[in-house]
């Protein structure tokens, strides 16, 4: 397997999203890239699923499995400079991940496989209700607001609006975006829904970069799941379990 990505910037996002997880498996077949991996305390899950065209170089035969530290892959992402390419080799004989970043000179990083069970993916089918789509750079600016305050949000829609209502930490944060606002590209709410997230999982979610398009989907207490369109045709999913106790 050679894998070279279209830009450092989409290196860089695979590993800022994968925060919710210290390792993951991923699962390379000839059409795409893939993972869906639980954050260790079952509360969260990501998805990615990558096809060929996100990729500048993209040589799979045939479906490979490996699992690998998200960790040490984030360390490698942050040496990356803005005009490297970024390549991942799998290298099954010497049990690595061997990463090649090349710039102005070349650097070579290993990851050590780790052992992987493949379980067929199956994505979590979810009632959904409220069907809002708002630019990433959007939501991650709200979660911003929300976090220094805020041990939970409350996600409140009806036919008109969508409230984000902060509490655990202080006397509560309100933010609340309507239909109409600029800000929001798509609102679908047909009868009114709300559920309770712990913020936490969320500064995770809101980290990804190279999308023009976030879209969150929920009803009431069922899991959240926002799910980004990645330019060149990939898509990040999350899906993070509700709170059931009020506030």
């Amino acid at each position: 397997m050679r894998l070279q990505f279209s830009d450092v910037n989409t290196f860089k996002s695979l590993t800022n999203a994968l925060s919710l997880i210290d390792e993951g498996t991923f699962v390379a077949t000839p059409e795409k890239l893939y993972l869906s991996e639980m954050d260790p305390a079952k509360v969260a899950m990501v998805e990615v699923d990558l096809p060929k065209t996100v990729f500048e170089v993209f040589e799979v035969s045939e479906q490979q499995v490996f699992r690998v530290s998200i960790d040490r892959l984030k360390k490698i992402a942050r040496k990356a400079k803005s005009n490297d390419t970024v390549t991942w080799i799998l290298d099954t004989a010497e049990n690595c991940l061997k990463v090649v970043l090349e710039g102005n000179y070349t650097k070579r990083f290993t990851v050590s496989l780790m052992e992987a069970e493949y379980v067929e993916p199956r994505s979590p089918n979810i009632p959904v209700i409220a069907r809002i789509k708002l630019t990433p750079s959007t939501l991650r600016e709200i979660i911003n607001a929300i976090k220094d305050d805020a041990e939970y949000v409350i996600l409140k829609a009806d036919l008109s609006k969508l409230v984000f209502e902060g509490h655990g930490f202080s006397d509560g944060v309100l933010v609340e975006l309507r239909k109409d606002d600029d800000v929001v590209l798509e609102f679908t709410v047909p009868e009114p829904c709300s559920a309770i997230y712990p913020v936490s999982f969320l500064e995770d979610m809101v980290k990804v970069s190279v999308s023009d398009i976030v879209s969150i989907l929920f009803a009431t207490d069922t899991p959240l799941k926002l799910s980004y369109l990645i330019n060149g045709g990939g898509r990040i999913n999350y899906f993070l379990a509700p709170k059931r106790e009020q506030p």
